[in-house]
């Protein structure tokens, strides 16, 4: 190579490094701040690893108590991404007192492994067996309170989906909202073909970088297909796709990877070692359960979800699908089922108004009419109307 030309590349590389610091200085400090619970709290599973939880409480006396619980790949932003994105802060403002966790390997709690374990390794299983038993029991231990209420996002409702099917009628889990949460794995051929890409690399035992390539573009991320499979791009906005990708993308486990893989390659929902098949336990589940779904979700599309709505045994069950047919302001996608433009108006009403409903007893709402892509027998605006009720009953039964 001439010596111009490599002075010419050198000095092309160090002005692009140069305008990439400034612009990622510069999100940060725009998008980057962190979130700001009442205290963080630190807990131990029964394996030994430290697992830290984000406390949020309401003014005055609670009126109840609520875990919430990200999906893979993600940390306690998935719950609380900003104002006017955050699940806990509905919660929150509706007198609910709100535990919003991070999954060991996730966030805070990536640095709980205990001495002599890997932090790299560690798969759906000890979510199920150790994390989830240990965060109900710490909340439990802190509120006083006989059982509290679990509000999940995929991973985070599935992880519930296993615990009821080993534990039935666990008195400690008042009732759940799972929000896009499969049952079954068996997505389309983009999902499959990164599954396998993501397989390739879990082989080599080391922890995924999956929070790289976010933290590259963040900077300039935009309203654009940067990742078609959990988030349709017009159902977000630049500000929130910034902020999740520099926030709240973890890098994977490569136990955790391979388990998923799995999932997807053969059809199944089981624990590593095959001994507990977790799809076929959902007839344990007596617990109330809360079901959403969005039409344009890749990763838990509403056949995958529906799935578990028809196995539960509970009779207490609802299953909401959220799409313009069905009166949301979009047909909602993975992300933006709970972190979009419009889910403060389409699904957290559904959520409070879920909880609402669970604390006054009353009965679930016959939502069973509702087939995959097909809404209920009951005009789009009265089921928006229905969903604001319930939020509009929420908030003033907080005050």
């Amino acid at each position: 190579m001439e010596p111009f030309a490599f002075i010419v590349g050198l000095v092309a590389v160090v002005l692009v490094a140069v305008v990439w610091a400034i612009a990622w200085r510069r999100a940060v400090a725009r998008y980057g701040d962190e979130t700001a619970p009442t205290s963080v709290e630190w807990l131990e599973a029964e394996d030994g690893w430290r697992l830290a939880v984000d406390r949020h409480r309401p003014e005055g006396t609670p009126r109840g108590v609520v875990v919430t619980c990200h999906g893979l790949g993600a940390n306690r932003y998935n719950m609380d991404l900003m104002d006017g994105l955050s699940v806990v802060d509905r919660l929150v403002a509706h007198g609910w007192e709100v535990f919003n966790v991070d999954l060991r390997g996730n966030g805070r709690s990536a640095s709980g492994a205990p001495a002599g374990r890997s932090p790299r390794r560690w798969n759906f299983d000890d979510h199920v067996r150790f994390d989830v038993p240990a965060v109900l029991d710490h909340v439990r231990a802190q509120t006083g309170v006989d059982s509290v209420h679990w509000v999940g996002h995929s991973m985070g409702g599935m992880v519930m989906y296993a615990h009821l099917g080993r534990v039935p009628g666990d008195p400690r889990v008042a009732s759940v909202v799972a929000v896009a949460s499969p049952a079954g794995l068996r997505p389309g051929f983009v999902v499959r073909a990164a599954g396998g890409f993501g397989r390739a690399l879990a082989a080599t035992g080391v922890r995924i970088p999956a929070h790289l390539p976010g933290r590259v573009v963040a900077p300039f991320a935009f309203r654009a297909p940067l990742d078609l499979m959990v988030a349709w791009p017009p159902n977000l906005t630049t500000p929130s796709i910034r902020r999740m990708l520099i926030r709240l993308i973890e890098p994977l486990s490569p136990a955790m990877v391979q388990q998923f893989t799995r999932w997807i390659r053969k059809g199944e929902f089981t624990s590593e070692d095959g001994a507990e098949d977790y799809r076929a336990a959902l007839e344990n589940v007596v617990t109330p359960f809360c079901f959403v779904v969005g039409p344009r979700d890749q990763l838990a599309p509403p056949a995958s979800v529906r799935i578990a709505f028809e196995r539960i045994a509970s009779p207490i069950k609802e299953y909401w699908h959220v799409g313009r047919a069905d009166g949301a302001g979009t047909d909602h996608c993975h992300g933006s089922i709970l972190l979009g433009p419009t889910a403060a108006d389409d699904v957290y009403p559904l959520i409070t108004g879920w909880l609402t409903d669970r604390e006054a007893g009353r009965p679930a709402r016959d939502t069973s009419s509702l087939e995959n892509g097909q809404v209920a027998p009951q005009p789009p605006a009265s089921r928006a109307a229905m969903a604001s009720a319930r939020d509009l009953a929420s908030a003033a039964a907080a005050e």
